[in-house]
């Protein structure tokens, strides 16, 4: 019974590890940004107006996606976006509310900064030579 017990503890105290959802500041070119928490299972959280954070595209033999593929950020935040193919073939980043379109070979990457202002509550994104394989994701506005 106690091993359960120990076990049990043990489990709970990893849980809680895993389910931190800290905030770390670090120094960006207009002051403080937000970075968020290692992401878990595909989802980021940011909570403050300006942020940055890496979207990585890949694929894995047959599995196209994004990294994190659920951004969740406040209304009208601006988001800069270190956008990396860490592929083996040609990627793509479109948002249409947003008007964003870009291209990116394999082991490239670009850093463009947008506003996440929309009156939607989700703004989607894919890679237009993959989304049919699954390779989408969105913003979730709050």
């Amino acid at each position: 019974m106690s091993r359960t017990v120990t076990l049990l503890a043990v489990l709970l105290l990893l849980l809680a590890a895993c389910s931190s959802n800290e905030d770390s500041l670090v120094s960006g070119p207009s002051g403080p940004v937000v970075t968020p928490a290692p992401t878990v299972a595909g989802v980021a959280t940011f909570v403050a107006p300006n942020f940055t954070f890496v979207l990585t595209e890949n694929d894995h033999g047959t599995k196209y996606f994004f990294d994190p593929h659920t951004i969740d950020a406040p209304r009208g935040s601006k988001a800069t976006i270190e956008i990396r193919n860490a592929g083996t073939v040609e990627h793509n980043l479109t948002i249409p509310s947003l008007h964003y379109d870009q291209d990116l070979a394999p082991g490239k990457s670009v850093t463009p900064t947008i506003i996440l202002g929309s009156p939607s509550s989700v703004i989607g994104f894919y890679c237009k030579y993959h989304k049919a394989l699954g390779m989408s994701g969105a913003f979730n506005l709050t």
